[in-house]
This record gives C-alpha cells, structure tokens and sequence, in this order.
C-alpha cells in the first residue's frame, strides 16, 4: 500500500522553519529535496531514499535502502 502526503500548510510551515536553518548553518539543499523533506517533518514520516547526502541537514528520520 502507498499512501501519498501532501504538500499541506504544515509542510509549508516545516519547509521555512527547514530553510531558515539550512541557510543559518550555511548547508543549502535543493529545493525539491527540502520540500520532500518538509513534508515527511511534517507527517512524521520516514523517508527511503538511495541519496541520504541530499537530506543530510534536513532533520529527518532517514533510511537508505
């Protein structure tokens, strides 16, 4: 079963909060990666990727498969 997140104002808000951060620290991402990272942040969700390097400074539960 796949269940589909959306891009929700609770993404939105992790998106900023994300962005903020990253450019504190100087780490950048790409913008898609943090929006994908946004919206795991905000349903609490994991992510599967192969790529953990583009999620790195994210603040996200992370596993490489």
């Amino acid at each position: 079963t796949v269940h589909i997140l959306p891009l929700d104002v609770s993404s939105c808000q992790e998106f900023g909060k994300t962005y903020h951060h990253l450019q504190k620290i100087g780490r950048t991402t790409q913008e898609a990666d943090l929006m994908i990272a946004s919206i795991c942040n905000a349903h609490d969700a994991t992510l599967i990727t192969r790529d953990k390097k583009h999620f790195e400074h994210t603040l996200i539960k992370v596993e490489v498969w």
